[in-house]
């Protein structure tokens, strides 16, 4: 059933708010009552770096995509011109 759902939103729903939708339910989930406390420094280092990371794994999505001359939008696959396969 889940994957009859996820073949109907392929592609519908863009990248951006799918993580905003993520970002929304880890602020709701960051109040629960089951946390577990984290020295302020070391939460906020772990913040940095996983940001960080975000950010460099997507400009090398980006900086493979325009290497190979194809496109970076998602909705529309028919633009691509070539399928850029290069793992991390």
């Amino acid at each position: 059933m889940i994957t009859l759902f996820a073949n109907k939103l392929n592609n519908k729903i863009p990248p951006p708010v799918v993580g905003l939708f993520c970002m929304v339910g880890m602020y709701l989930v960051s109040d629960a009552e089951f946390t577990f406390e984290i020295i302020r420094t070391l939460n906020f280092k772990l913040f940095v770096i996983a940001v960080l990371l975000g950010v460099a794994i997507a400009l090398a999505g980006v900086i493979s995509f325009r290497k190979a001359s194809t496109t970076v939008n998602p909705l529309k696959p028919e633009t691509a011109s070539s399928l850029e396969r290069v793992d991390l």
